[in-house]
């Protein structure tokens, strides 16, 4: 019998307005998790055909699950066999890739070199007083170089970092669904899911940032008390200092709280407890970081953007989508924020009048954010995918059929993420905080995203959660019992 966590008996004095607030979040997040799989669908199948062979992919996964949960090793030996088989794609990947950082990734490792060397003049030019909230992750590169590392160390901690990641999408499924064959298959899953295996190699801050945005939500969800909330807010910070998607999170967070609080009555001075010590936490490190980067002279104009309207400006160009377009790049060189801001509201006014449809430019950039192919672009920069990789099957070739199989499997999540939303939340008077959390999470990603410049890349960051959303969903395929005769 599958070795399951006790459940938290349902608190009878939950009832209330929260409950009507959690149904419907249950209910948008399975709207956009269904509506994900809509347009993956819409771009990836062309005929009934592939459409069966996408029935029959989601059979067999869901007959792989259903036989996983019925094998007879133990869950130790499992959990050693999924990590093992997590770290050896990564690694094979960052081996098999050339080392060749390109665009602002080669920049931010250049400049890491020239701190290392020259100290914070190396940062004194337009990108970093443009963005300065790379600057934590350029020091963190510098330490890595200064230690005697280059570019195979920094990918080396990429591995160890994604693995930890694989390790806490384990342990937040472990969590939401109280199973421990689930949270394996979860893990599983995500350990041979090409989309982050192809990020390995690339000098990307977002492994590092999600391994501690995923450990703090983890400390603030797993028997939180005032002392795991201080330590979630430093936690996600550091997360946040890394990559500015903290407050995501932190927002997700706190909506889960204050629904808590709503469903929960006894419990709303805890409750408050925790989310004041959890922000207390957050803002408290993040600007004693700040104000020691600045007293230092290496990040004077703190740690955001001066630029923040350029990501709208990008975002909703009708012209690429919603992605990055050079052509509007001039107001970036425009010193006066008031100029600047006026400048850009302009251009985005311009964009309202070339629209055919303003709703139709929303579904194609939704449709270009989360159902495009994922990109070897930053892995592969300048590949020959003309030559031969086995026989006479080109690198081009083989690249076409790992992004099939990545679509296939993120459809196939995606469908299972949108099934243990709904196993997760129904006929509960009180759902749980993680389960609160990460939907809030997944419905405030996908809204930012709609207004901000867009890449494939960035579903690296909510991906871990869909993995996690589908936890009860595959817990349930795996307590299916043959029918007596």
């Amino acid at each position: 019998m599958e070795d399951r966590l006790p459940q938290a008996p349902e608190n009878s004095d939950s009832a209330g307005p929260g409950r009507g607030f959690a149904g419907f979040l249950a209910v948008a997040a399975l709207l956009c998790a269904a509506l994900f799989a809509a347009l993956m669908l819409a771009v990836w199948v062309s005929s009934f055909v592939s459409l069966a062979l996408l029935a029959l992919a989601l059979a067999l996964l869901s007959l792989g699950l259903w036989l996983f949960g019925r094998l007879p090793a133990a869950d130790w030996a499992l959990m050693a066999i999924v990590a093992a088989i997590s770290l050896a794609a990564r690694l094979f990947v960052v081996f098999a890739v050339p080392p060749e950082p390109v665009s602002d990734f080669y920049l931010m490792f250049d400049a890491a070199r020239s701190f290392v060397a020259e100290g914070a003049s190396a940062l004194g030019f337009d990108y970093f007083s443009w963005w300065p909230y790379q600057i934590p992750f350029v020091l963190y590169e510098a330490l890595i170089i200064s230690l005697g590392g280059g570019i195979r160390a920094l990918q080396l901690m990429n591995v160890v970092w994604m693995l930890g990641i694989n390790l806490l999408v384990y342990r937040l499924a472990l969590e939401l669904s109280g199973s421990r064959r689930a949270a394996l298959a979860c893990a599983l899953l995500y350990a041979v899911y090409p989309a982050p295996l192809l990020l390995a190699p690339v000098l990307t801050n977002q492994h590092i940032s999600l391994f501690f945005l995923l450990l703090g939500l983890l400390l603030m969800t797993a028997r939180p008390s005032p002392k795991r909330a201080l330590a979630a807010g430093c936690v996600l910070c550091l997360g946040n200092l890394m990559r500015p998607e903290g407050p995501v999170i932190l927002a997700a967070l706190a909506f889960a709280l204050l629904a808590a609080c709503l469903m929960g009555k006894r419990s709303a001075r805890e409750k408050a407890v925790l989310l004041l010590c959890l922000v207390a936490a957050y803002a408290g490190l993040g600007l004693a970081v700040k104000a020691t980067l600045a007293a230092a002279g290496v990040a004077p104009d703190g740690l955001g953007s001066t630029r923040p309207e350029w990501k709208l400006v990008s975002g909703l160009n009708p012209a690429t989508g919603g992605e990055y377009d050079d052509s509007k790049t001039y107001i970036l060189d425009i010193e006066d924020d008031e100029e600047r801001r006026e400048e850009a509201a302009e251009i985005i006014r311009g964009y309202f009048a070339e629209y055919e449809s303003v709703p139709g430019f929303f579904m194609t950039k939704f449709k270009n954010m989360w159902a495009a192919p994922e990109t070897f672009l930053w892995t592969l920069p300048s590949a020959d995918e003309t030559a031969p990789v086995l026989g006479s099957l080109t690198l081009g070739q083989l690249l076409q059929r790992v992004q099939s199989v990545d679509s296939a499997l993120r459809l196939c999540v995606l469908a299972l993420c949108a099934s243990g939303c709904l196993l997760a939340l129904r006929g509960r008077r009180q759902p749980s905080p993680l389960c609160l959390t990460l939907a809030a999470a997944f419905c405030a990603n996908t809204l930012a995203y709609l207004l901000l410049e867009i890449q494939t890349r960035y579903r690296y960051f909510i991906m871990p959660i869909v993995f996690v959303l589908a936890a009860p969903a595959i817990s349930r395929i795996m307590s299916l019992r043959p029918r007596a005769k």
